[in-house]
C-alpha cells in the first residue's frame, strides 16, 4: 500500500473510532450487560411465549406473554410451598447441627485457649466498626441497585418478547442484501440454540442431585435431599459450582463426626466428576446442540482458561454458533469446499 497523507488520515480514523468504541463499551458495560441479560432472558421464554400464542385469543402476543409471567409466578410459587418448604425445615436442622457441633468445638481446652487469647487482641479494625452505619447504607445502596437491575432487566426482556421479529428484521434491515438471509438464519440458529443449550444444563444439574442423593442415603448421612437440593443450585454455577457443593457437604460429613462418609464422598465425588466432566456434560449437550462431544469437551476447556466462569457459561452456546455459521457460510457461498473446485 503506498503511503499517502490521505492513507495516514484513514489509519488515524479508524484507529480513533476503534478507541472510541472501545471506551463506549468499557463506559456503559453496565447497561449492555443487563441488555445481554434481557435478551438472554427473551431467547429462553421464546418458545414458551410462541406456543402459548397459538392459544390466545386472536393470537395475542402480549396475553402470551402475561400468560408466560403467571405461570412462572405460579411455579416458583408451587415449588416454595411443596417442595422448598421441607426443605428450608430440613435446612433449618441442619444450621442448627452445625451450630451444636462449632459450640462443642469451642469446649475443647486447646481451642477454647486459643479463642481466649485471641479475644485479648485489640481489634485492628476499630474504624469498620465505627464505619457500621456507612457499611449499612452501602448494603441497603447495593441491594437497592441489584432490585433496579433486576426490574430493568425483566422490562427489557418483556419489550424483547412483544415483537422479536420487527427487532431482528430492523438489525438485518441495515445489512447489505445479499448478507441478509445469511443473517436472517443465523438469527432462527441462535434462538433455537440457547433454550436447548440451557435445558441441557438444567438436566445435568438434576442429574448431579440425584447421583448426590444416592450415596447420602447409603452412607446415612443426615439431611439427604436437603445436601443433595443444595448440589443442584451449586452444580448451575458454571466452573466453580459443583466444587463448592462438594467441598460443602464433605466438610459437613466431618463435622458431625463421619469421617469415613466423607472419605467415601470424597472417592465418589472424584470418580464422579470425571465420567460427569467427560461423558455426561458431553453426551447431553450433544444432544441439545448438535456438536459433537468432543467439540463440547474442548469449547469448555478453552472457554473456561481463557474468559474464566462466564467463558465456561457461553463455551457450548458458542461453539455451536460456530459451526452453525460455518454452515452457513457454505451454504451460501462464502465458502468454497473441495467439491467446488
Amino acid at each position: 500500500m503506498q503511503i499517502t497523507t490521505r492513507n495516514i488520515f484513514k489509519i488515524l480514523g479508524a484507529v480513533t473510532l476503534f478507541t472510541l468504541l472501545l471506551l463506549f463499551i468499557y463506559a456503559a458495560a453496565i447497561p449492555l450487560s443487563w441488555i445481554a441479560a434481557a435478551f438472554l432472558i427473551a431467547l429462553l421464554l421464546n418458545p414458551l411465549v410462541g406456543f402459548l400464542q397459538k392459544f390466545m385469543p386472536k393470537k395475542n402476543r402480549i396475553a402470551a406473554i402475561l400468560l408466560t409471567i403467571v405461570i412462572i409466578i405460579a411455579i416458583l410459587i408451587f415449588a416454595i410451598l411443596v417442595t422448598l418448604q421441607p426443605l428450608i425445615q430440613q435446612f433449618g436442622s441442619l444450621t442448627h447441627d452445625f451450630t451444636k457441633h462449632l459450640d462443642s468445638l469451642k469446649t475443647n481446652q486447646n481451642i477454647s485457649d486459643f479463642i481466649d487469647q485471641a479475644s485479648k487482641v485489640p481489634a485492628p479494625y476499630k474504624e469498620t466498626v465505627s464505619n457500621i452505619g456507612a457499611i449499612t447504607l452501602h448494603l441497603t445502596l447495593s441491594l437497592a441497585n441489584a432490585l433496579w437491575a433486576a426490574i430493568t432487566i425483566t422490562m427489557l426482556a418483556i419489550f424483547m418478547l412483544i415483537n422479536p421479529q420487527r427487532i431482528v428484521d430492523t438489525v438485518i434491515s441495515y445489512v447489505p442484501n445479499k448478507h441478509q438471509r445469511l443473517l436472517s438464519k443465523l438469527s432462527d440458529a441462535l434462538t433455537n440454540i440457547v433454550p436447548k443449550y440451557f435445558g441441557g444444563t438444567l438436566i445435568i444439574a438434576f442429574i448431579v442431585a440425584v447421583f448426590t442423593f444416592i450415596p447420602l442415603v447409603l452412607l446415612r448421612v443426615p439431611y439427604p435431599l436437603a445436601l443433595a437440593t443444595s448440589m443442584l443450585f451449586f452444580d448451575l454455577i458454571p466452573l466453580i459450582g459443583a466444587t463448592l457443593g462438594y467441598a460443602f457437604i464433605i466438610g459437613f460429613c466431618l463435622l458431625i463426626g463421619m469421617p469415613e462418609a466423607a472419605i467415601i464422598l470424597l472417592i465418589y465425588i472424584l470418580i464422579y466428576q470425571l465420567v460427569e466432566d467427560n461423558v455426561i456434560v458431553p453426551l447431553i449437550q450433544h444432544k441439545t446442540v448438535s456438536i459433537s462431544p468432543l467439540s463440547v469437551l474442548i469449547a469448555i476447556l478453552i472457554g473456561a482458561a481463557v474468559f474464566g466462569m462466564l467463558g465456561a457459561l457461553l463455551a457450548i452456546p458458542t461453539a455451536a454458533m460456530i459451526k452453525i455459521t460455518y454452515d452457513a457460510l457454505k451454504e451460501e457461498g462464502y465458502l468454497k469446499t473441495s467439491e467446488d473446485t
